[in-house]
C-alpha cells in the first residue's frame, strides 16, 4: 500500500515533479493552475484548498512476481486484486474463495479468470467491446473459445479476451486450478 495524491476533480495522480493542469474553488473563487513542474508547495496549497486528496493505492504490488506477458503468474496476485475490489485482506479473499468453491467449483476460476482477463486488457487503450474477435474459456472444458459478441450484453462478470495468445496467458497462470478442474475422470 502506497499514498498518493490526486485531483478530487478528475482522479487522476497528481505529485511532485510532474505536469500539472487543476481547476478548483479556492479561496477567492474559481482558479486554475497549470504548470511544467509540480512543487511540494503548490502541492501543499492544493491539498489545504481541497483540490487535490491523498489516497491510499490498495493495488498489488507487482513486483517480486514473475511476468508472463507482462502480468504477473502468481494466483495470489489476483487473490489480492479481487480482495482490494471486495474493501477485504488477502487472507480473508483466499477464504472467500474457499467458501465460494464449496458452492461451486467452478466459481473461484471463473472470478480469477475475470481478475486475469482485467489485467491483460489494461495494455489495450479502448473497451473490450470495441476488439474485433472476443475469445472466452469454456467452463465445462476448459478450452478456448471464440464467442459470438451478438450473444453478449455486457462485459462485466464475462472474462472475455480480445486474442488468443491473453487466453493463452491466462490458461498458463491458472493452469494448477485447471489441471484439477479439467482432470479426465
Amino acid at each position: 500500500m502506497k499514498k498518493k495524491f490526486v485531483d478530487v476533480r478528475t482522479g487522476k495522480e497528481v505529485a511532485v515533479g510532474v505536469p500539472y493542469d487543476i481547476e478548483f474553488v479556492g479561496p477567492h473563487g474559481a482558479m486554475k493552475l497549470r504548470g511544467d513542474h509540480m512543487s511540494a508547495a503548490i502541492l501543499d496549497f492544493l491539498k489545504a484548498c481541497g483540490a487535490v486528496k491523498e489516497v491510499i493505492d490498495n493495488e498489488p504490488e507487482k513486483e517480486g512476481y514473475n511476468l508472463i506477458g507482462g502480468v504477473p503468474d502468481n494466483i495470489g496476485y489476483y487473490i489480492a486484486k479481487m480482495g482490494n475490489r471486495l474493501g477485504i485482506d488477502p487472507l480473508h479473499a483466499c477464504m472467500l474463495m474457499e467458501v465460494i468453491g464449496t458452492a461451486n467449483h467452478t466459481a473461484p476460476f471463473s472470478i480469477l479468470l475475470r481478475e486475469v482477463a482485467l489485467e491483460l486488457d489494461r495494455k489495450y487503450p479502448d473497451h473490450i467491446e470495441n476488439s474485433r474477435e472476443i475469445y472466452y474459456i469454456n467452463l465445462f472444458n476448459g478450452t478456448i473459445t471464440k464467442a459470438d459478441k451478438g450473444w453478449i450484453r455486457n462485459y462485466r462478470n464475462f472474462a472475455a479476451f480480445r486474442t488468443v495468445e491473453d487466453a493463452k496467458v491466462a490458461c498458463k497462470i491458472l493452469s494448477p486450478i485447471m489441471k484439477d478442474l479439467f482432470k479426465k475422470v
